[in-house]
């Protein structure tokens, strides 16, 4: 298993990547209990159900769909398309979204890559 080290996404004045992330997740709660930030952020097999960043409305339907596309490039979601076939539409889908949807996109990639039992 690995675990992304927050220190290899610092910025050169001040606020780190992780910082700047973490204060702007959308909080989750499981039973009447708030996940934290690092357990919103580990890899995961399911599905999003809404946007890993608060946001407008505007990217909610895109965000879930560039997470089934990395979940069945990452193999963790079965498809009969080819994996690479999910990376063109998931770039394709980030090109076109109106709103900013690719700050969603890297912070989707940083979740299944943090702690994936898969190398």
């Amino acid at each position: 298993m690995s675990k992304i080290d927050p220190s290899v996404f610092e910025e050169g004045a001040g606020e780190n990547l992780a910082d700047y992330y973490s204060s702007r997740l959308n909080k989750k709660r499981v039973f009447f209990k708030d996940l934290s930030c690092e357990d919103i952020m580990n890899w995961s097999a399911g599905m999003l159900t809404k946007p890993l960043l608060q946001s407008s409305n505007l990217i909610t339907e895109e965000s879930i769909k560039l997470f089934k596309h990395l979940l069945s490039y990452m193999g963790d979601r079965t498809s009969s398309k080819a994996p690479i076939k999910h990376a063109i539409n998931h770039i394709k889908l980030c090109l076109k979204s109106a709103g900013n949807i690719f700050d969603e996109a890297y912070i989707q990639v940083l979740k299944q890559l943090n702690n994936n039992p898969d190398r």
